[in-house]
């Protein structure tokens, strides 16, 4: 029981890794938006609600630093590694198009979704790579394979 205890707190500090590194991220974002916006310059994926999108970014942030941790266990495969972006890239961009179906729908805002997309990508790998370097400095301990007995 304490091993399983100390695993789910384990997760819970991944999840926070994770959360930090998103909504950072997102602000850096929004941040260099807002710049661009003063410059007179549109920004492609306007940000409607500073709050909102550093509030998903926490959530999504959590969720990934602990599925993460769960997805890459011990493992050195980097093939799990990118899917864990993509897969969850994919879920944010998908909840992004049903939110503005017009990005796709109307041609002169398909550059809209192209920009989200590769927002989404660059969100998620810049927090894999944030755990990858918790993980691998000790600050953040992986999952145990199955098969092996928790420390």
């Amino acid at each position: 029981m304490p091993e399983l205890l100390a695993e789910r707190i384990e997760s819970v500090r991944a999840g926070l890794w994770g959360a930090i590194a998103l909504a950072s991220t997102e602000g850096v974002a929004i941040g260099v938006q807002g710049n661009l916006a003063r410059q007179g310059i549109t920004p492609l994926f306007p940000t409607e609600n500073l709050i909102v999108a550093i509030a998903v970014a926490l959530g999504s942030g959590f969720l990934f630093g602990i599925a993460y941790r769960y997805i890459v266990r011990a493992e050195t495969n980097p093939h799990l590694r990118q899917g864990a972006v993509w897969a969850f890239s994919g879920v944010r961009l998908g909840a992004l198009l049903e939110a503005h179906p017009q990005w796709l729908m109307q041609p002169e805002l398909r550059l809209m979704a192209i920009a989200a997309g590769l927002k989404t990508v660059v969100v998620f790998g810049i927090g894999s790579l944030v755990l990858d370097i918790a993980l691998r400095q000790g600050w953040l301990k992986p999952l145990q394979a199955a098969n092996q007995p928790v420390e």
